[in-house]
């Protein structure tokens, strides 16, 4: 029986011992068990513009690797203003700023390479806004 098994049947156990009579939970770890399956394929990250750099695509393409699952890919913060420079925490495309007579002003180019970047990889991309 595997290790997150485990915990969840001790915190149920824990759960029901305070509503119920004490229950006797026994594990035999010496007896494999049936491999886990992987059910995780979607990542989320804040910092969407390292999407684009060398080593974001890597990382992805080698999420893609590991998981025989279609990955999704999640970034955060896709319209937050900037200039498109990478920084911890927040993303920055520049989707939205403004010209000099106060009217808006849109532009996709960067958001498109991460969602680019992302498709490139064999991931698909989730938009969080």
């Amino acid at each position: 029986m595997n290790a997150g098994l485990i915990f969840a049947a001790t915190c149920l156990a824990v759960s029901m011992a305070e509503a119920q009579a004490p229950i006797a939970i026994s594990v035999d770890a010496s007896v494999p068990g049936t491999p886990l399956k992987p059910v995780w394929s979607y990542h989320g990250y804040d910092e969407a513009n390292y999407t684009t750099m060398a080593a974001g695509s890597t990382l992805l393409r080698d999420i893609k690797a590991f998981n025989p699952e279609s990955v999704f890919v999640r970034t955060h913060f896709l319209l937050n203003s900037g200039d498109g420079t990478a920084a911890l925490k927040w993303g920055s495309t520049n989707v939205y700023s403004e010209d000099a007579q106060g009217r808006p002003v849109y532009d996709f180019r960067i958001l498109d390479g991460i969602m680019d970047s992302i498709v490139a990889t064999g991931a698909y991309p989730l938009a969080e806004i």
